[in-house]
């Protein structure tokens, strides 16, 4: 499994001017960085499309976030659909709209995702 999943084109459309704090490819020690403070002044929104190997810290900072009304905009997350684990059951709590895609997306030149995607909003 990669974590290089390049988002869909037609769903970033949806998002203009979102702030993406994770961009595709980005080194782990920027990532890392990139966990501390969003700079959200002049932005609609933050769009994530964490890395899926281990999307529990970027849940964790957008639920903090949030509950520390650290910013007054949307969160949006693109994440695969797994209602059975902690991350999902901590978002639910958080009040996290979900949004289900039908079918599976395709990312880039790649095959279809092989799990269900949905967008979550915080």
């Amino acid at each position: 499994m990669t974590d290089s999943w390049a988002t869909p084109g037609w769903i970033l459309d949806l998002f203009p001017g979102f702030f993406d704090p994770c961009p595709l490819d980005c080194p782990d020690h920027l990532l890392d960085d990139l966990l501390g403070t969003w700079k959200t002044e002049g932005i609609p929104g933050i769009f994530i499309n964490p890395p899926y190997s281990d999307v529990t810290p970027w849940i964790e900072k957008a639920i903090r976030t949030i509950e520390n009304d650290e910013i007054g905009i949307p969160i949006v997350m693109l994440l695969n659909h797994d209602c059975s684990t902690r991350w999902f059951a901590r978002l639910h709590e958080h009040g996290a709209r979900i949004l289900m895609f039908s079918g599976r997306l395709r990312f880039g030149d790649a095959k279809s995702n092989p799990r269900p995607s949905m967008l979550v909003i915080l």
